[in-house]
């Protein structure tokens, strides 16, 4: 051993080559003697005549290497649109909602009914036919007034059908020659009644009518004999017009009417104040043959509203 054998090799070394020997093994030394006490045993004692071997100090094992950094995944959200690059673009979308539904209409503020009632006030000029006989009864027969009532039932706010009766006085004035006096005249129509309106709401109401029924013509006159005589002729008659009414109020229409009454004349009758008639011949003598009318109609409204 190295240590055991230093007394007898002092003498022969040089004090520089033992103080370089010294300086050698001083670090190994001390390592030996720290390793026992860091591990927590007592070192074994070292005899005088045995020095402890000199070893190499073990190799330091290297660090392991840290764990690699895992990165969590990116959480930030890509902008839904880029830079402007000078580019328009088409409108927004439309709403995928849908058009919103109509309106509620309101209620119509003149509304029509059930029943029209129908009071009018009428100006009517009267038609003649001459005959090759005898034409007083028709010599300046002019206009008169009349008035006329009548009813409708409106099945529909378009169609209506009813009755009329119509009544007329015109103006009877003969000449001198033909020696009558205390003159009068009258016309008459009655039939079923038809319209067809053409609007079913506002505050106007146009419609053309149709009637079929019976018209006469009268006329009543003192002759030269001082006998009174009524000649008249009558017959089945048709009756074509129109009109257009305006509302007053809810059940109140007023307007005026034109209409045209025709009648087929196919009796002629003369009778005397006995009431004895005898017929004549329409083509001899002059007759009646229906009456041309201008209106002024009032329409009261009852009934529940169309």
């Amino acid at each position: 051993m190295l240590l055991p054998n230093l007394p007898r090799t002092f003498g022969l070394l040089p004090i520089s080559t033992f103080v370089a020997l010294l300086t050698a093994i001083a670090p190994a030394f001390a390592q030996g003697n720290a390793a026992p006490a860091a591990s927590g045993s007592p070192a074994p004692p070292v005899s005088s005549s045995e020095s402890p071997a000199i070893t190499a100090p073990p190799p330091t094992e290297a660090a392991p290497a840290p764990p690699p950094v895992q990165t969590a995944p990116s959480t930030a959200t890509v902008a839904p649109y880029g830079a402007w690059d000078g580019r328009a673009y088409g409108p927004p979308p439309t709403n995928a909602l849908g058009a919103p539904p109509p309106p509620e209409l309101e209620p119509p503020a003149y509304s029509r009914r059930a029943v029209e009632l129908l009071p009018e006030l009428m100006l009517g000029f009267p038609e003649c036919h001459d005959g090759s006989f005898s034409n007083p009864r028709c010599d300046d027969l002019g206009g008169g007034l009349g008035l006329g009532v009548g009813g409708l039932w409106r099945v529909s706010p378009y169609f209506a059908f009813g009755g009329t009766l119509d009544a007329l006085a015109f103006r009877f004035r003969p000449p001198a020659q033909a020696a009558l006096s205390n003159t009068r005249a009258a016309g008459f129509f009655a039939g079923i009644l038809g319209r067809v309106y053409f609007m079913d709401s506002g505050a106007l109401d146009p419609y053309v009518e149709l009637a079929l029924g019976g018209g006469a013509i009268g006329t009543n006159a003192v002759e030269a004999n001082s006998q009174q005589y009524q000649e008249s002729s009558a017959g089945g008659s048709v009756r074509v017009g129109g009109g257009l009414e305006f509302f007053m109020s809810s059940r109140l229409r007023l307007g005026p009417a034109l209409d045209l009454t025709r009648f087929s004349a196919k009796h002629v009758r003369r009778c005397d104040a006995q009431n004895q008639c005898v017929d004549l011949d329409p083509n001899l003598y002059a007759h009646g043959v229906g009456f041309f009318t201008l209106s002024c109609r009032l329409t009261i409204l009852v009934g529940p509203k169309l």
